[in-house]
């Protein structure tokens, strides 16, 4: 079995022990190699969040340039975390080239569930976006239950609608 790229989301401004869940905490622990958008700040994340080790003791290398010579640690067998800052790995973010590399060459890519900058503005969005900005809500995608509408935000702020603990998909187009 290859060994796996896991896109770790991190905080703006640090708070590790509490950004993370448990099991994605240790997943994040039990890494060694780490690809990152900003070194200086994924040392204090991961020296936030308890590791195992001496930070010297890692590999964190900065996303820059050929994001295939990053994937060295998979060729060799090890798991390689994708670090970024604001949440979202691959997201507006350098990871995505790393994480296309990964998927060219068979690796499987693990995303841990954790804080996302784009999520987080986006559950703020329909008091802060333009009236005519389109917004695509596609709750329970693939269920019975699905549904999918999209609105203008002023016809969204106009609606109050609610989708509770549903699973929910979000697209904006400006």
């Amino acid at each position: 079995m290859k060994p796996v790229l896991y896109l770790v989301p991190a905080p703006l401004g640090g708070a590790a022990a509490d950004a993370l869940s448990a099991t994605a905490a240790a997943t994040v622990r039990s890494l060694r190699d780490f690809a990152v958008e900003n070194a200086k700040s994924a040392r204090a994340f991961l020296g936030g969040l308890g590791m195992p080790c001496a930070i010297r003791d890692l590999s964190i290398r900065e996303i820059a340039g050929d994001a295939s010579a990053l994937l060295a640690p998979l060729r060799e067998g090890r798991p390689l975390g994708v670090l970024s800052e604001a949440g979202c790995p691959a997201v507006a973010d350098p990871g995505a080239a790393l994480v296309a590399a990964a998927h060219a060459e068979g690796f499987r890519v693990i995303p841990l569930v954790g804080p996302s900058a784009v999520l987080l503005a986006l559950m703020a969005l329909l008091e802060t976006c333009d009236a005519a900005t389109r917004l695509c809500v596609a709750v329970d995608p693939t269920l019975p239950t699905e549904e999918i509408a999209t609105r203008d935000v002023a016809q969204w702020r106009r609606l109050q609608a609610s989708i509770g603990r549903r699973p929910a998909v979000f697209l904006l187009q400006a």
